[in-house]
């Protein structure tokens, strides 16, 4: 219908135009998802949106010179003159209010919205897609998702060392190794301490490092799994603070939310 309109249109005035203002572009980061990754009624599908241009337009029959440029095209100073050259077919958007964006904006200005632009990719084959995320503890290695390396070794200062604080000089160690970034070291003192069959308090204390340890390694669940361990030893038995510091550390990892994605 839309063809056939603007054909008749073409040969009518012997010119069609389409004049924008463009504040920014919509995109997806990455490759395109494979065909077996797509969801919803997707059969038959060969090529996805990859960015949306957006701002505003006016398409229009009518020769641009005698319109006299984009300002006149999108209602800036018509004439009688110009209204009898030139037909809006169609436009959306205000390029006043386009005026209005700045570098940074998030989204486009009020009334500055319109799609001008749409960009395809096609469909990667089955199988070759690269996953969308991978689940907390894991990481993106070629196309797949692998779960964090955790290497544990203790340091050749710890080799020889004997422990005669039942646990408390191992999680003193594994503290000072995480703080100097040698997760490695840090782990096997942590794991030594563990082994100790340390009390209550003294497990619960290693037991915080250790998430630490998880947390920097880019394991959450391992870091909620420690944190949650380590509260449970210490509820009813730990003032206040502590409390509340392993529990704002609980909140600001989201671990109910991390656990549920295992």
């Amino acid at each position: 219908m839309y063809a056939a309109r603007f054909e008749g249109k073409l040969a009518q005035s012997g010119q069609l135009n389409a004049a924008m203002t463009i504040v920014g572009e919509y995109g997806s980061d990455g490759l395109p998802p494979a065909i077996d990754q797509v969801e919803g009624e997707c059969e038959g599908a060969t090529h996805v949106v990859t960015a949306l241009t957006v701002g505003a337009f006016s398409f229009f029959a009518g020769s641009s010179r005698e319109i006299g440029g984009s300002a006149t095209v999108f209602g800036a100073g018509a004439g009688a003159e110009t209204s009898k050259k030139s037909e809006s077919l169609s436009r959306d958007g205000d390029v006043k209010s386009c005026a209005a964006s700045k570098r940074g904006d998030g989204t486009p200005p009020e009334g500055c919205g319109a799609l001008l632009r749409l960009e395809l990719a096609p469909l990667m084959a089955k199988g070759e897609g690269i996953p969308i995320e991978c689940k907390p503890g894991t990481r993106l290695v070629g196309k797949v998702c692998k779960a964090v390396d955790k290497p544990s070794e203790l340091a050749a200062d710890d080799r020889s060392f004997v422990d005669d604080r039942a646990g408390v000089g191992w999680g003193t160690r594994c503290f000072s190794h995480f703080r100097a970034g040698a997760l490695h070291y840090a782990r096997a003192a942590c794991q030594k301490g563990l082994e100790q069959n340390p009390s209550d308090d003294t497990r619960a204390a290693i037991l915080f490092n250790y998430s630490l340890v998880e947390e920097k390694s880019g394991d959450p669940i391992g870091a909620c799994e420690k944190l949650s361990q380590s509260l449970a030893l210490r509820e009813g038995r730990a003032d206040r603070a502590i409390l509340k510091v392993l529990r704002d550390k609980i909140t600001a990892l989201r671990c109910d939310e991390v656990m549920q994605k295992r």
